[in-house]
């Protein structure tokens, strides 16, 4: 017997959970077939999951990463070193799932399968909403990991204080093995990877200590290291010269970091284009912070839609252009339409320039309005560079 949280995903004998102010989508249930209704908070939810599932947990190496930036990639490369080292890794977060930490009941039943097939380790993103909500109350982790906190979501915490103490909370446990950037900045890494970027090494420093706090030998760990590569979207490289990059950054510390790393990779005489946009119904602060950020380390500046979401996109671009510095708005163009703006940016790359697409990384989506449209940065900017630079 399944628990279900989302009426929608309900098959016939499920178990609808339905959280607080959830009440309105059990008959939804009940019609999709769910013989069952529980009533429950977010930590009963947690912990009747476990409980049901049998505690899937305790059975696993579970492996969780919170931090502004570097979830994704950390997870990925741990979740990929753990298989060449022999294990047999589950891997759930921003890649696979629509949120990047779904609730208690769907990640126990994950765990749960994923245990029945012969699993040995899981590993997880953990947002701050998630731990905030209580969405991985009574999951039992082996290793917990921070990779940073700056600043985002604030339109949800409030303050970057209380985000901090959100974040901080979760590797506060004496029940586990918890590593935060003290503890790994210094490790070294093998001189060797594939992957490219100063944050990069933060990253795979962090993947290194996650897996000798797993037990792994650090000649075995140095020796996967130099064989894992980026998932998609992050610090993707599309087209070398110029140079094309696809990543997901979408906070004002990782921009910052992707465009100064950017700066590196391009010739001295080369100019460095971005083209960016901010989330609608999200963090209004960081907007003016990310239009700082885009004309103060890029050469010219193409503001567009992210995802607006119910927002208009001319007043989330204009709160962009706030931060903008006076004598950096003839280097800012504003083009609406996504496609286009990537489209008009590619074509003005010359050999020795280079292009940050920033912003949405490996998602396959837009969502303007009420309407998901699929859109994919990498594919649009494929399909320009064939059209432009070949």
């Amino acid at each position: 017997m399944k628990l279900v949280v989302s009426s929608k995903n309900v098959s016939p004998n499920d178990t609808f959970i339905c959280l607080p102010n959830g009440e309105s989508y059990i008959s939804e249930a009940l019609s999709n077939g769910a013989t069952q209704v529980l009533r429950l908070s977010r930590i009963e939810a947690g912990r009747y999951a476990c409980q049901h599932y049998n505690n899937p947990s305790k059975l696993l190496s579970v492996i969780g990463v919170t931090g502004t930036n570097g979830k994704s990639t950390v997870t990925w490369l741990v979740h990929h070193a753990i298989i060449q080292l022999g294990g047999h890794s589950a891997l759930q977060g921003t890649l696979t799932s629509p949120l990047t930490t779904p609730e208690s009941p769907e990640t126990c039943h994950n765990m749960a399968t994923h245990y029945q097939q012969g699993g040995t380790h899981f590993v997880m993103e953990v947002s701050s909403h998630a731990i905030h909500q209580h969405r991985i109350e009574g999951i039992s982790f082996t290793v917990k990991c921070l990779t940073n906190i700056t600043h985002d979501h604030l339109d949800y915490h409030g303050s970057l204080d209380a985000y901090r103490t959100v974040k901080k909370s979760f590797v506060t446990d004496p029940s586990c093995i918890c590593i935060g950037p003290g503890d790994f900045e210094k490790d070294m890494i093998p001189s060797s990877t594939a992957l490219k970027g100063s944050f990069n090494l933060e990253n795979l420093q962090a993947t290194k200590r996650i897996l000798l706090s797993l037990g792994y030998s650090e000649p075995d760990i140095d020796r996967v290291i130099s064989t894992l590569s980026a998932p998609p979207g992050r610090f993707e490289l599309l087209h070398e010269h110029p140079m094309v990059i696809v990543d997901y950054a979408h906070t004002p510390d990782a921009l910052h970091r992707v465009l100064v790393e950017s700066r590196q990779l391009i010739a001295a005489t080369g100019k460095l284009y971005v083209v960016v946009g901010c989330g609608g119904n999200r963090d209004q602060q960081k907007r003016p912070i990310m239009g700082q950020m885009s004309t103060n380390y890029a050469d010219y500046a193409i503001f567009t839609q992210d995802n607006p979401r119910l927002e208009d996109s001319q007043t989330i671009i204009n709160d962009m252009l706030n931060g903008v510095d006076q004598d950096n708005i003839p280097n800012v163009h504003t083009i609406l339409n996504r496609k286009k703006a990537i489209s008009f940016a590619v074509q003005q790359l010359r050999p020795n320039d280079g292009l940050v697409i920033a912003g949405k990384g490996h998602e396959s989506v837009q969502y303007v309005g009420k309407d998901v449209i699929p859109f994919d940065d990498r594919k649009i900017a494929t399909e320009c560079i064939k059209s432009y630079l070949t």
